[in-house]
């Protein structure tokens, strides 16, 4: 059944009641029919007013599908306010296609802009079959990631000499504020990440900017939630999950909602169609409900790429978002999600109690522990 509700791991949002997604009018860009196009699409709201955003193994949207103009990894920068917005690649197949080279492989997971730089977590996930511009090594074995960053807006990026591949990842998205990431709670860059061989549980680390550079592994430097108070660790092995979903979903994106003070996270399981948005009061939580679906968007079983929420893109009230998706294929040449794919959400808030506002009534929630 299209949008079918599944059963959630968290009790109902005290905000927010429900979701409804414009479907009907799904914007769908970086794509040339019968060539398929690009996919990922993290994104982050840049300090030049601009939403930056990354694509994989595709032409991005200047290129013709995935072929023509194709790079592995490559960057683009999206204009204007929904549905009338644009995208113009600006690290990629140069010169044609982009106005500057692109110079490493990987495919982006998460963007971030901070300080006025932006930087992007690259899994080294190649997939470079048919690339006609740079030339990519074999995947290696287990998956890296390394952090890219650009002063310049996008036009030249510096890739970490660092790896993070032990223990091995298999996720890491930044949590995002506002523009250039103001608004951020304190002073510290939050990450979500999800560790291989432990599906369904979703950790919490911060660092504080001026520390992003250097490697996760620098004595000290990072973070992990330990448990509520909240407790923050430098060891690993006192690390606590801040999301827990047995059915082996995990979260995708994180952003905050400032209007709503609240802050909301995307998750999908190995397909689209099980996707879901929770909320919290905290980066860690508790985590509660606003929906959750078996067939979302009737996209079903294809490979899950993540839902990203632009902050730019927030509504004064807070109650409309622009989702950013796509998807792998079911078939050679299913191509239904290997594009930009823009949605609209509209979250329908519960009326407060009297003298309460959305505040006061995301306080009434005290437990994060999931339903048993």
């Amino acid at each position: 059944m299209l949008g079918a509700q599944a059963t959630p791991p968290y009790v109902p949002s005290p905000v927010i009641r429900g979701a409804t997604w414009d479907f009907a009018h799904l914007i769908r860009l970086a794509y040339t029919a019968g060539k398929g196009g690009s996919d990922l699409w993290p994104t982050t709201w840049a300090a030049d007013g601009e939403v930056y955003t990354g694509w994989g193994d595709g032409g991005g949207f200047e290129g013709a599908g995935d072929a023509t103009g194709r790079v592995s990894l490559g960057f683009a920068r999206l204009t204007g306010w929904p549905p009338q917005v644009t995208g113009a690649n600006v690290w990629g197949h140069f010169p044609k296609y982009a106005p500057h080279p692109a110079t490493f492989c990987g495919k982006p997971i998460s963007m971030l802009s901070v300080n006025g730089t932006l930087y992007a977590w690259i899994s080294s996930w190649y997939n470079e079959s048919g690339s006609n511009y740079v030339h990519c090594a074999p995947n290696p074995n287990p998956v890296e990631h390394r952090l890219a960053w650009s002063s310049d807006l996008g036009a030249t990026w510096t890739l970490s000499p660092w790896k993070v591949d032990r223990p091995p990842l298999n996720w890491i998205t930044f949590l995002n504020f506002g523009k250039d990431n103001g608004g951020a709670r304190d002073r510290y860059v939050y990450q979500y990440w999800r560790m291989r061989g432990k599906d369904g549980f979703t950790y919490l680390v911060r660092v504080l900017p001026t520390h992003l550079k250097e490697s996760p592994e620098t004595a000290g430097i990072y973070e992990y939630y330990a448990g509520p108070g909240p407790r923050w660790t430098a060891e690993l092995s006192d690390a606590r999950p801040v999301f827990v979903d047995r059915t082996l979903r995990a979260i995708t994106h994180v952003i905050y909602d400032s209007p709503l003070q609240r802050y909301l996270a995307s998750v999908q399981g190995r397909g689209v169609g099980a996707s879901a948005v929770f909320d919290a009061p905290e980066p860690w939580g508790p985590w509660t409900t606003v929906a959750s679906y078996q067939n979302w968007g009737g996209f079903g079983s294809r490979e899950s790429l993540g839902v990203d929420f632009p902050t730019k893109w927030i509504s004064p009230q807070g109650t409309s978002l622009w989702a950013v998706f796509s998807g792998g294929r079911l078939a050679k040449n299913d191509d239904a999600l290997d594009s930009f794919n823009l949605v609209r959400l509209t979250l329908l808030l519960r009326k407060p109690a009297a003298g309460q506002g959305t505040g006061s009534a995301s306080n009434q929630v005290r437990s994060s522990l999931p339903r048993r």
